[in-house]
């Protein structure tokens, strides 16, 4: 299985141009006044959103794509707004409202992550969905419902693909959840994709790059009824793409008040989710998924700029500035590991695999995928000696240790592991590399050339605390990854 290799920043930073933010804002629904929360789901047994477990009860409504719903229907790695209450300690709450919006869900016409391993190139680690450019970490939640699509790199075009994550609203969007629903489009079901307007003529619009027909669709609260550039709005088709590879719209239904932006009032506190655009340390302010965010003269920016992912939190003032109080730079994935659970401490919310502590936490993102007996309330409590998991962290090797961001329980399909990394140590005269902490024998592999600091994706045993490579493993220097051997 070929892993997500974690994004580097600067091409985060080369394809942001970050326009606007979450549709669906919190309004009209006699909650205005109450604190607002937009992030990822990471788990449940209740909701956790931005490290917060917001405790639900019958009374907490929930509305997926405009139409009420339960908390059933809520998944892993969906974008959601929760209006609600959050407690003094920062770590619970009560959600009064949920809402959740896709992004786009319908037809892909290319799946770059299985053909592009170079990682300068502006495509890596992407699909193209309905022209909207769908970015890939490995913080990503993947779900299918496709026999043939096991892996996010089984994705074929014409298979109909639903993502939510961080909407740029001009056709890039940063997954962190993608579900392949079906292999192929069926006329007559509902096609749908969100952004902002470009490219108008009086019969086409463009929104990302795919052009959309629009003079036979229906206008729903489109002001005057006419379509401009710059509206923000979610198009529905029954139709699909034609043969000029033009989405046929049924209905163009405005956004919000069309802009792309979070509808809550001033004073209203906001914790907020995504990651930076338009970054500015002069004036000390960015924009973060459409929102404008100020800091004071005293906070401290040096870690932050264009494409560094991070959760702020603070009130809107009169002139609908989101005044940060604090925030908290998110630090990405730099490891990728599948393999066998050693040990688990429920009570430091630790397990051990490879030889490794691993600490997980209340943002840390738990799913569980095994085929029988899968846990929707997923916690540390059900894993057990043995288990295998996929776990996405990063390691800190002053402090040897890995911090999870994401991890998945599955089913083994053999004895094998698969650990990704930066290599921080190496020596070649004993055929021996180290990797977060894990010590890897390349020496029968035929042929290697590595220093410190390449990446490597191996695969092989575990044995006696390090691991055994095998010829499936690769190594990447100077920008392309190549097989090993």
């Amino acid at each position: 299985m070929k892993m997500i290799r974690p994004p580097i920043a600067y091409l985060l930073a080369s394809a942001l141009s970050l326009a606007g933010c979450e549709g669906g804002g919190i309004t009209g629904t006699g909650f205005d006044k109450l604190p607002v929360s937009v992030g990822v789901i990471t788990n449940f047994g209740s909701i956790y959103v931005n490290g917060i477990k917001f405790a639900t009860s019958a009374e907490s409504k929930v509305k997926l794509d405009d139409v009420i719903g339960s908390e059933n229907d809520l998944k892993i790695g969906m974008v959601v707004s929760i209006a609600g209450s959050i407690n003094a300690d920062g770590l619970t709450g009560a959600a009064t409202q949920i809402i959740f919006a896709d992004d786009v869900e319908g037809s892909v016409l290319s799946n770059n992550i299985a053909t592009i391993s170079d990682p300068t190139d502006p495509l890596y680690n992407t699909l193209n969905i309905m022209g909207q450019t769908i970015h890939v970490d490995a913080d990503t939640t993947f779900e299918s419902n496709i026999d043939s699509v096991l892996i996010i790199d089984d994705i074929q075009p014409g298979n109909i693909v639903e993502v939510s994550g961080f909407n740029s609203g001009d056709g890039h969007i940063y997954a962190t959840r993608i579900e392949a629903k079906k292999a192929a489009y069926v006329a007559g079901e509902d096609i749908e994709v969100t952004g902002l307007i470009k490219s108008t003529t009086s019969t086409t619009f463009q929104i990302g790059s795919l052009t959309v027909l629009y003079g036979n669709a229906e206008l729903a609260d489109i002001p005057n009824n006419t379509i401009k550039d710059g509206l923000f709005v979610e198009v529905k088709s029954k139709q699909g793409i034609n043969t000029d590879g033009q989405l046929v719209a049924d209905k163009i239904e405005l956004e919000g008040d069309g802009t792309k932006k979070f509808e809550v009032q001033v004073d209203q506190k906001l914790e907020l989710e995504g990651i930076i655009s338009q970054f500015d340390a002069a004036k000390q302010t960015f924009v973060l998924n459409g929102q404008l965010v100020s800091f004071d003269s005293t906070s401290p920016l040096a870690q932050l700029g264009d494409g560094v992912k991070i959760k702020v939190d603070g009130n809107i003032n009169a002139d609908g500035v989101l005044v940060v109080s604090k925030y908290e730079a998110k630090k990405e994935a730099n490891v990728q590991v599948s393999a066998f659970v050693e040990s688990v401490d429920a009570s430091k919310n630790t397990l051990v695999i490879l030889g490794q502590t691993i600490q997980l936490s209340t943002s840390t993102t738990m799913n569980d995928e095994k085929d029988v007996g899968n846990i929707r309330k997923f916690t540390i409590s059900d894993i057990k000696a043995g288990d295998y998991v996929r776990v996405s962290a990063f390691y800190d090797p002053s402090a040897s240790a890995w911090q999870a961001t994401k991890l998945e329980r599955d089913d083994a399909e053999d004895e094998q592991v698969e650990l990704q990394g930066i290599i921080i140590n190496s020596t070649p005269e004993s055929g021996l590399i180290e990797v977060a902490g894990v010590s890897i024998d390349i020496s029968a592999l035929t042929e290697f050339n590595v220093s410190i600091g390449d990446e490597v994706d191996i695969e092989g045993t575990y044995s006696n605390g390090s691991i055994i490579a095998g010829e499936e493993s690769e190594f990447e220097s100077r920008g392309e990854l190549n097989g090993a051997g």
